[in-house]
C-alpha cells in the first residue's frame, strides 16, 4: 500500500530510484533463503524500473547482475539446475521492466511522455561506452559523512560473516566505484539513489559494529570513537554554515513563488523548486529543459520552448548552465518581450535574476538588480 501511494504521487525521478531499489532489496531478502524464483523475478523487475527512473541508475543493474553471477559460479559445482533459477528469474523480471518501458514510455520516467523516440538501450550502452572520470567521490561520501561512517562499520561487520547481507556490500561497492565515472554531472543530492543501501549498512554498523567495539573497549577503540565524534561534529558545523546546503537558494525560490502570479510557467534550476512547494500553483520545468528536449526527446530547441511556452525564466550567476542562455532561449525571450522583473542575492548561486512577461499586475523585486 505504501509503495502504491508513493508511486502514484509526484516524486523526483531520483526518489523513484530509491523507492524501486528499496523494493528490489526487500524482494532479494525474501528470495534468498528458499531460492524462490518469484522473488528473484521481482528483484529483477524493480531493478529494471529503477533504471528507467534515471539512466544513471543502470549501475544498480550492473551491480545486481554481478552479484547474481558470482552466486551462480559459487553454486554451479554443487547443483547446476538449482543455481540457474535465480539468474533466470532475475533476467525475466528485468526484461519485463524494460519491455514495459519500451511499450509505454510514460509515468514519471526520466523519459517522460509517449511521444519520445529516444532508444533506451542505446542511451544506456552509449553512456557506458563514454565513461570518463567526472566526479570527486570524496565529495559524495562527505555529503553523507555520518551515514557513510556507519555504513563502513556495517560493511566491515558483514564481511566477517557469511550471510545474505554481504550482497549489500557488493552492490554498494560497485555503485561507489562507478560514481566517479558518470558522464552526467553527479551532485551530492544524487546520493539519494544509493541511500537505501547506505541506510541498511549504517543500521548494521549501529547494531553489530559499534556494539562489538563497546563490548571490547580498549585505549585504541576509545581514541578512535572520540576522533570520529569530533570529525562528525566538525562536519555538521561546517555543513550547517556552508553554501553547499543551498538554503539561501531555496529561500530565493520561496520569494520568487510569492512574487509571480498563479499558474505561472517557470523554467529554473531545480533547487528553487523546493522553495516553491508551499501552496504551489505554478507549472515548473528544470533548468536542463532544453538540453533534455534536444538530447533525450530528439526535439528542436525552438519547438520545445514554443510548445511549453514559459512566461518566467530564472537565471543563476553561479549555475549558468540551468538554464543556459542559448540562442533558442534568447530568441524566445525576445519574441515575447521578456523583461527583468526581480533579482535576489544568494551565496551559493550568486545573483539570481527572474525574467518574464510584465503586465500592469506584475509584482517586481528590482532592489538587488545591478544597474
Amino acid at each position: 500500500m505504501a509503495f502504491m501511494v508513493l508511486r502514484l504521487s509526484y516524486l523526483r525521478p531520483d526518489m523513484f530510484v530509491a523507492l524501486y531499489l528499496s523494493t528490489a532489496l526487500v524482494a532479494y531478502a525474501y528470495a534468498k533463503p528458499g531460492q524462490r524464483i518469484l522473488f528473484h523475478f521481482l528483484t529483477g523487475f524493480f531493478i529494471g524500473l529503477c533504471i528507467d527512473a534515471a539512466p544513471l541508475a543502470y549501475i544498480f543493474g550492473v551491480a545486481v547482475a554481478v552479484l547474481y553471477l558470482g552466486r551462480f559460479v559459487q553454486a554451479f559445482r554443487k547443483d547446476r539446475i538449482r543455481a540457474l533459477w535465480p539468474l533466470i528469474g532475475l533476467g525475466m523480471g528485468g526484461g519485463l521492466a524494460i519491455l514495459v518501458y519500451l511499450l509505454t514510455r510514460s509515468g514519471t520516467s526520466w523519459f517522460t511522455g509517449a511521444s519520445l523516440e529516444s532508444d533506451y538501450l542505446n542511451t544506456v550502452l552509449n553512456h557506458i561506452k563514454t565513461l570518463t572520470p567526472t566526479t570527486d567521490l570524496n565529495s559524495l561520501l562527505t555529503a553523507l559523512a555520518p551515514l557513510t561512517l556507519l555504513a563502513i562499520i556495517g560493511s566491515a561487520a558483514l564481511v566477517k560473516q557469511r550471510s545474505l547481507d554481504r550482497g549489500l556490500v557488493v552492490i554498494t561497492g560497485i555503485w561507489l566505484c562507478f560514481v566517479p565515472f558518470l558522464a552526467h554531472y553527479f551532485p551530492a543530492f544524487y546520493a539519494v539513489h544509493g541511500l537505501p543501501l547506505l541506510a541498511i549498512l549504517a543500521g548494521v554498523g549501529v547494531t553489530q559494529g559499534i556494539t562489538r567495539w563497546l563490548r571490547t573497549l580498549s585505549l585504541p577503540t576509545t581514541a578512535t570513537i572520540i576522533l570520529l565524534t569530533l570529525w562528525l561534529s566538525a562536519w555538521a558545523a561546517s555543513w550547517a554554515t556552508s553554501a553547499d546546503n543551498l538554503s539561501d537558494v531555496v529561500e530565493a525560490g520561496r520569494q520568487i513563488a510569492q512574487t509571480l502570479p498563479p499558474e505561472a510557467r517557470i523554467v529554473a534550476a531545480e533547487p528553487y523548486y523546493f522553495g516553491m512547494l508551499d501552496n504551489f500553483q505554478h507549472t515548473f520545468r528544470g533548468g536542463a529543459f532544453e538540453q533534455n528536449s534536444v538530447t533525450i526527446a530528439q526535439r528542436q530547441a525552438d519547438t520545445a520552448w514554443a510548445d511549453f511556452a514559459p512566461n518566467y525564466i530564472v537565471f543563476s550567476q553561479n549555475w549558468p548552465q540551468e538554464p543556459a542562455r542559448t540562442p533558442a532561449l534568447l530568441n524566445y525571450m525576445q519574441t515575447f518581450h521578456f523583461e527583468r522583473i526581480g533579482c535576489w542575492q544568494t551565496t551559493a548561486f550568486g545573483l539570481v535574476e527572474v525574467w518574464g512577461q510584465r503586465s500592469d499586475s506584475t509584482q517586481t523585486h528590482l532592489a538587488d538588480c545591478p544597474n
